[in-house]
C-alpha cells in the first residue's frame, strides 16, 4: 500500500509540474511520455533503495521503452554534469562540464552549469552534434529532477 501512495504522490507531483509549466518545443503527447519515465524512473529508483545499487541496463530498458515511436532523445545525469545514460553509450560516464567532447559547446556547458545542474526543472535549446557527431544542430532540451536517498538526477528530454 506505501508503495502504491508513493507512486500516486509522485504522479500526481509531476503532473501538476507539467501541467504548470508550458513546454513549447514539446508536443502534448511528448510531454505526456515525459511524465511517464519520470514517474517510472522515480519508482525504480526508490524502489532500489539506494541510488547506487541501480541497475544501469534497467534503467536504459525503462527508457528505451517508454521513448520508442518518439523522435526524443533523453539524456540523464547527476548533479555534477556526468551523464548517467544516453542513447550513445560513448558519452555514459562523461562530464558535460570537464569532458574535451563538450568543450568546442560552451552554450551546451553553460546551459547545465547555470540551469540545468541548479535548476530543479526547465526547458532552453543549445547546439551539439547531429546524430553520429556529424555537423552541429540546434536541440531543444527540457529537464526535471528525481530526487531519493540525498542524490539529484537530473532526467533531460531532447528534441530537434
Amino acid at each position: 500500500m506505501k508503495k502504491i501512495l508513493t507512486t500516486l504522490i509522485i504522479l500526481i507531483f509531476v503532473t501538476n509540474v507539467f501541467s504548470v509549466i508550458g513546454y513549447e518545443h514539446f508536443t502534448v503527447q511528448e510531454n505526456e511520455v515525459f511524465i511517464e519515465l519520470l514517474v517510472r524512473l522515480s519508482r525504480e529508483m526508490t524502489s532500489e533503495g539506494n541510488v547506487k545499487n541501480i541497475d544501469p541496463v534497467r534503467f536504459g530498458e525503462i527508457i528505451e521503452s517508454t521513448i520508442t515511436g518518439f523522435d526524443i532523445d533523453i539524456v540523464v545525469t547527476d548533479a555534477s554534469g556526468t551523464i548517467i545514460y544516453d542513447a550513445d553509450s560513448a558519452e555514459i560516464g562523461k562530464n558535460t562540464l570537464t569532458d574535451p567532447l563538450y568543450q568546442s559547446f560552451p552554450e551546451l556547458r553553460e546551459l547545465f552549469q547555470q540551469h540545468i545542474t541548479v535548476e530543479k526543472r526547465g526547458e532552453s535549446s543549445y547546439s551539439f552534434y547531429a546524430t553520429g557527431m556529424g555537423a552541429t544542430q540546434k536541440k531543444y532540451v527540457m529537464w526535471n529532477t528525481i530526487e531519493a536517498f540525498g542524490t539529484q538526477i537530473k532526467v533531460c528530454m531532447i528534441t530537434k
